[in-house]
């Protein structure tokens, strides 16, 4: 005889999945306020890449493959960049461009400069972008953005921050219920 007991994990797997998200949306908060000279310095040449470099290179007339080459890097750089301040879905995005490139890359098929640009999409990695600032928008809203490396906070303010922050660098979870960092966040936007 043999006694099975099974158990729905789905609401607890969803609960996990969504406080994941939030922690990561809180990283980005305090990674972007923290080093904000860095963290905009990242998101301008990815700005950059997108608007200029993007379709300069897809439009160079040079082989598919040296093109493909030189989007992998730029591409991978952008990936590390972003995913160190916890960007919670452009890494994701660049990872799916990365894997299509490495495979156009080891294919042994010539592939076309057409078959680059409908992958490596501007507009779809500038939409996914964006969607990742809406995050600090809503969090310290728009002035955030729109004064670049320039915060003003209260001293107090400062401080809960920076004890935020310091708990997130122990690797201390962060409980976005607490009403004291609710308040702080709230007070930020």
């Amino acid at each position: 005889r043999l006694m099975l007991v099974l158990t729905d994990m789905t609401a607890e797997r969803r609960m996990a999945a969504m406080l994941e998200s939030e922690r990561r949306q809180l990283e980005l908060i305090v990674m972007a306020v923290a080093d904000s000279r860095s963290f905009f310095e990242a998101t301008d040449g990815f700005q950059e890449f997108l608007e200029q470099d993007l379709p300069l290179a897809l439009s160079s007339g040079q082989a598919p493959r040296v093109i493909a080459k030189q989007l992998y890097r730029e591409i991978h750089t952008y990936k590390g960049l972003l995913n160190q301040f916890s960007f919670p879905n452009a890494p994701t995005a660049l990872h799916a461009v990365e894997t299509f490139l490495s495979e156009f890359l080891a294919s042994e098929a010539s592939g076309t400069t057409q078959q680059l640009a409908s992958i490596v999409s501007a507009q779809a990695l500038q939409t996914v972008l964006d969607a990742d600032l809406a995050v600090l928008s809503d969090a310290l809203g728009e002035d955030f953005l729109a004064r670049g490396e320039s915060v003003t906070l209260t001293s107090a303010q400062a401080r809960q921050l920076e004890a935020l922050a310091t708990n997130l660098l122990r690797g201390e979870p962060i409980d976005t219920a607490v009403a004291e960092v609710r308040t702080l966040l709230g007070a930020l936007t």
